[in-house]
């Protein structure tokens, strides 16, 4: 299966038996490569922030897509991840294919993928210790200001999930 349900839009996520992300990477990276050449064909008939809002809304969403699963994952998976959020900086800036691209992503305000998966787990527990976030995540993070000591306390409460007791 192509990883999208084309009738409704969906994007699955794919884990093989020894649950890395090898497989999920090589779909994504499939999807996200392929939507970047459609876009890279409108390339004359719009203007760099046409793109940018373009890409933003096509390829990043498929990227940011449950980001927070990829923390944790081997260097050579945030390296691929990486290299989708490089091509399409080349394609929004029409840069060449060995020009360095780390200034012009800066440029463009982005996130690298490593950052951008760092930025989620905090945003969502942020959400969870002031509680923004659904109760199910609220739940699994409790956070003490202790009294006694300069810097707060936040436990992740482990032993609450279905496989924290075997953990």
């Amino acid at each position: 299966s192509s990883g999208i349900n084309a009738e409704y839009g969906w994007v699955f996520f794919y884990l093989n038996s020894s649950l890395d992300m090898t497989i999920q990477i090589k779909k994504l990276k499939s999807i996200c490569f392929n939507k970047l050449r459609k876009i890279a064909k409108m390339k004359q008939f719009l203007t760099v922030k046409q793109m940018q809002q373009l890409v933003q809304a096509l390829v990043f969403s498929n990227l940011d897509y449950c980001n927070a699963l990829y923390y944790g994952t081997n260097s050579s998976c945030i390296k691929q991840l990486q290299s989708i959020q490089n091509r399409t900086c080349a394609t929004v800036l029409s840069l060449k294919r060995r020009e360095p691209k780390s200034e012009h992503i800066m440029k463009l305000h982005w996130l690298k993928v490593e950052e951008c998966i760092k930025f989620k787990i905090l945003l969502i527990t942020y959400k969870a210790i002031c509680g923004l976030a659904p109760d199910y995540i609220s739940e699994l993070v409790r956070y003490s200001p202790s009294s006694g000591s300069r810097t707060p306390s936040l436990q992740l409460l482990l032993s609450k999930t279905a496989f924290g007791d075997r953990a």
